[in-house]
Order: structure tokens, then C-alpha cells, then sequence
């Protein structure tokens, strides 16, 4: 629902939430695939604790972006140029950032050396404060102890 009242210029109705979930004094964060609504958020200035990050722009037909980037996958709407258009975002904002389907869903996992360099390329662009979400499908090998591992050799000296 967020999205759509961000595309349909009602994104005040997302702050009021965040505020009266502050208000209740939880911890208020926002998601977005969008790197424009995380700006849009920073740029305004709202009370938030976190943001939610996603490296790739999954609702761009829904907020009417054109989408003549080169994919991943034809036919999947991940553009390869979308984690650095949201690190750059990410890179500014002063609240750390979640960031989630580094991956992109799969389509960076054909070899571990793919994977590893969506790791790298996540922790070379992150601040320090920030984190990753990873998913993952554990039945063919130890995917937890990999990803681990690429975490703490990847992630955990950075300062």
C-alpha cells in the first residue's frame, strides 16, 4: 500500500503512520524498492529510525519510471544498474539502511564467485551503521555457512 499512496502523491499518509508509530514510541522505519522515496523522505526530513533498501526498483511500472535499462533477465524487471542508482541513496541518508535482494532474487547466484561479488559490492557500498538482508534456499549445499562467511570476511572489519 505504501507505494502506491507514494506514486499516487499521498506520501503524507505513510508519514502520519511513521509518526504515530513513533508517537507509540516503537522504532519507525520505511521500506521501498523506489530509491526516490527514500530521498524523498530524507529530503523532508520525517522522524524515521531506519530505512529498508531494496538494490533493485521491482515497482517501477507501478510508479510510471521508464524502463529502457539493460536487465538482468528479460523477462524480470531487475535492472543491473539499480543497486548503484540505491547506494547512492543509501550513501546519504544518515539513518542506517537495511539493504535487501543483493542477490537480485537469484539472478546473482549462478556461481559462488557471483555471489560473493554481490556481497563485496554491497559492503564496499554501505555505510558502516547499515546491514544486509539475505534470502536464501539452503537444501543443495550450506548456503547459511557461505553467506556467513562472506559476511564476516567481507563485512565485519569495515570501520
Amino acid at each position: 500500500m505504501p507505494l502506491r499512496l507514494f506514486a499516487g502523491g499521498k506520501s503524507e499518509v505513510v508519514h502520519d503512520f511513521v509518526k504515530a508509530v513513533r508517537d507509540k514510541g516503537i522504532l519507525a522505519g520505511v521500506s521501498a524498492h523506489n530509491p526516490d522515496c527514500i530521498k524523498q523522505i530524507a529530503d523532508e526530513d520525517w522522524d524515521v529510525d531506519f530505512f529498508m533498501t531494496c538494490f533493485y526498483f521491482l515497482t517501477r511500472k507501478i510508479a510510471g519510471k521508464a524502463v529502457d535499462i539493460p536487465t538482468l533477465e528479460i523477462s524480470h524487471p531487475f535492472f543491473k544498474d539499480d543497486p548503484k542508482i540505491m547506494v547512492k541513496v543509501i550513501q546519504q541518508v544518515k539513518q542506517p539502511c537495511l539493504v535487501y535482494k543483493i542477490l537480485g532474487a537469484g539472478r546473482q547466484c549462478s556461481s559462488q564467485e557471483m555471489v560473493r561479488s554481490a556481497f563485496q559490492f554491497a559492503f564496499e557500498n554501505i555505510k558502516p551503521v547499515d546491514g544486509i538482508i539475505v534470502g536464501m534456499c539452503p537444501w543443495y549445499f550450506d548456503q547459511i555457512g557461505a553467506n556467513a562467511q562472506y559476511a564476516k570476511d567481507l563485512g565485519m572489519h569495515k570501520s
